[in-house]
């Protein structure tokens, strides 16, 4: 009596990373290839894991929630009456990759997740880490272009030049004179990340902090992140220009 529609497993195209042990890993990528294992092992369409089976926080899934909900979910619900049928998906160095050896207990007393283990389980599955040189910066995936911002020019206002500053320095002098006032309503519209984090944001996240290569700088509720290369920074003056009709100008090489 029920009218059912099927809707199959698709890439939502959220860009989700799964970060652990200092390496990130597209989820989209764990969900094709562990849904393939599934299928082999099972031969069942419903164990199979969706986009949306685990929620990313800012775009990210860390361990602790890896673990709990989505390696837990593979033992207890998928693997459990399959253990013959699962290849070498839960090998070891020590044997059999069990659900136990996810978590430790910390020298605080409180059980803490093994990152390791997980890269050995994303190991075994095929999965890469991302390589941030080779990440797009683009969300329709067109490869970033190596540029170089060599100067910038606001109508009634001096030329910047890179020259005398930094290519950071320079975007970041650009943003101010354009108004960091105008441009904290559009944040959420522009699309250049690092580390699956926005160039421009209103809050900090733990991703960049984190990271030795990337740091914020903050300017009037504005955070920033420093350390990419001139691309994302050109193309984020292109949006605001186009945004505001600022009549800014751009020279790149």
């Amino acid at each position: 009596r029920w009218a059912w529609k099927y809707v199959p497993i698709a890439d939502a195209k959220k860009n989700w990373i799964i970060v652990a042990h200092g390496n990130r890993y597209d989820w989209w990528q764990f969900l094709d290839k562990i849904n393939t294992e599934i299928e082999k092992a099972t031969h069942s369409e419903d164990k199979k894991l969706g986009y949306f089976f685990c929620k990313a926080k800012n775009g990210t899934i860390d361990a602790e929630t890896f673990v709990g909900k989505v390696v837990f979910y593979l033992w207890n619900d998928v693997f459990k009456d399959f253990v013959d049928e699962s290849g070498d998906l839960f090998n070891d160095e020590e044997g059999r990759l069990t659900f136990d050896k996810f978590y430790t207990i910390g020298i605080d007393g409180k059980t803490k997740v093994v990152d390791a283990k997980i890269v050995r389980f994303l190991q075994n599955l095929a999965v890469e880490p991302i390589n941030d040189e080779e990440e797009n910066d683009e969300a329709d995936g067109k490869s970033q272009r190596k540029e170089t911002l060599l100067s910038i020019q606001i109508p009634n206002h001096p030329k910047m030049v890179s020259s005398d500053s930094t290519q950071f320095d320079v975007f970041v002098n650009a943003l101010k004179v354009i108004g960091i006032e105008k441009i904290l309503p559009l944040v959420d519209t522009l699309k250049y990340k690092r580390l699956n984090c926005p160039i421009l944001s209103k809050v900090k996240y733990p991703e960049i902090e984190d990271n030795d290569k990337f740091s914020y700088y903050l300017t009037d509720g504005l955070y920033i992140i420093k350390g990419c290369n001139s691309y994302p920074y050109i193309r984020i003056l292109e949006d605001l220009n186009e945004a505001l009709n600022i009549g800014l100008t751009l020279e790149t090489k």
